[in-house]
């Protein structure tokens, strides 16, 4: 199993997955800069190598972080929160889209510019107990890393002027009736479930994936007409009809994925790795 460690983070693969877990439980997985750093390397990392089709970040210690490390900002030039081409933050790239999926396993508290980083990722799975909010807010800290750019999407705007001038809590029942979470799971499953899930898109075709994948993101966040917008939904898929449409097409004509079932290379989660890494 292939695995580094660097400030704090450590990543792992496992078939296909590249697992990104944040190690500072002393602080409840408070984030300073070189971790942020690391963090970035890492999912830059998942998106430039063909070994891997998904993420899952998560935090050890029973918080998936608190956010960044307040501590760190007397020793760190402020020059490193202001904008940068490459979409970095002092909590990881989250002032951009991530090229694959990710999925966000939540446990504990995710607060803070944590809460901004897990909302970067493509889906959320939280813990019953999990608790997210803005809670840099009683710190004079403004959210700046991309925190409000999705929440407008994914909440609207009573809520996300709820959520951001408050920095009152949420909980997972609340985060679920929002859609601001995907699921949430028992205590102490939120990272194997995410592993779960990962497994499930790397098992897909991925030409298809990663195309409807970006068409939803391109939308959500472009302003233009609604036949740009179809245009845009239409643009490369052809080309991806012709070749995994197609397969798959053929595939199911002679009887395959019926009832629902995985067409694609099916693989399956060994526990004994799942236990390394927690």
């Amino acid at each position: 199993m292939y695995s580094t460690y660097i400030q704090k983070i450590e990543t792992n693969k496992i078939g296909k997955i590249l697992t990104i877990a944040i190690d500072n439980p002393s602080k409840r997985n408070a984030i300073d800069s070189d971790m942020a750093k690391a963090i970035s390397q890492s999912i830059e990392f998942l998106e430039d190598s063909k070994d891997y089709s998904a993420g899952v970040l998560y935090g050890r210690g029973g918080n998936f972080s608190s956010g960044f490390d307040l501590a760190n900002i007397s020793k760190d030039e402020l020059s490193y929160f202001d904008w940068n081409d490459k979409g970095n933050s002092p909590i990881g790239p989250c002032r951009r889209n991530f090229k694959k999926p990710i999925i966000a396993a939540i446990n504990g508290y995710c607060v803070g510019g944590a809460f901004e980083l897990a909302l970067a990722c493509d889906v959320r799975i939280m813990e019953k107990s999990a608790i997210l909010g803005i809670f840099n807010r009683r710190f004079g800290i403004p959210v700046m890393n991309g925190g409000i750019v999705r929440l407008l999407k994914m909440v609207g705007l009573s809520r996300t002027l709820d959520i951001v001038i408050s920095g009152r809590k949420i909980c997972s029942d609340e985060a679920y009736q929002m859609g601001l979470i995907s699921k949430i799971v028992p205590d102490t499953v939120a990272l194997s479930d995410a592993m779960i899930y990962a497994l499930k898109l790397c098992n897909l075709p991925q030409k298809a994936l990663k195309h409807d994948r970006n068409v939803i993101y391109n939308l959500a966040y472009a302003n233009m007409s609604q036949v740009d917008q179809f245009k845009s939904e239409c643009k490369g898929a052809f080309e991806i009809m012709k070749q995994e449409g197609s397969l798959g097409a053929r595939k199911f004509d002679e009887g395959c994925g019926r009832k629902g079932q995985n067409i694609g290379t099916k693989s399956k989660l060994d526990d004994s790795l799942l236990k390394k890494i927690k």
